[in-house]
């Protein structure tokens, strides 16, 4: 599937609550192009004054070119990534709404290691966009 023919108009937030499949896809679209290496497609997700804030990097990763660096940095390092489980939507309004859930993600032929997502997306004309994408490493569990 080309990103940039993704219609991410079908992401409905009506009475009831969010589409948890509609949630779901966007969030495998998001998987499919990083893994892929796909910067362009990996970036048609993404508002153009987005803000990523990642567990690497010390401060937040906010706007277009911004992203591109950092995910053509990333790149380099043949990157997958894996969504853990099905991910949950929470409704804030008719233009906004949240997705989160958990991943784990690999450098090379590194091991995978367990995260945790959040975006927030933004209803643009006739798509949602990630305004705001929170990742982390999953703390070690205490035992």
């Amino acid at each position: 599937m080309s990103f940039a023919a993704l219609d991410c108009s079908k992401i409905s937030f009506g009475p009831g609550g969010a589409s948890l499949e509609a949630a779901r896809s966007l969030a495998q679209h998001w998987a499919s192009a990083f893994t892929a290496g796909d910067l362009d497609g990996l970036l048609e997700l993404y508002d153009p004054a987005a803000a990523l804030f990642a567990s690497p990097a010390a401060e937040p990763i906010v706007g277009a070119g911004a992203l591109r660096r950092f995910f053509g940095t990333i790149a380099c390092n043949r990157p997958a990534a894996r969504l853990v489980d099905e991910a949950t939507a929470k409704r804030l309004s008719d233009r906004s709404a949240f997705v989160e859930g958990r991943f784990e993600f690999a450098r090379g032929e590194g091991n995978w290691i367990r995260a945790r997502y959040r975006f927030m997306l933004v209803r643009h004309i006739r798509s949602w966009r990630i305004a705001e994408h929170h990742s982390a490493t999953m703390p070690l569990a205490v035992t």
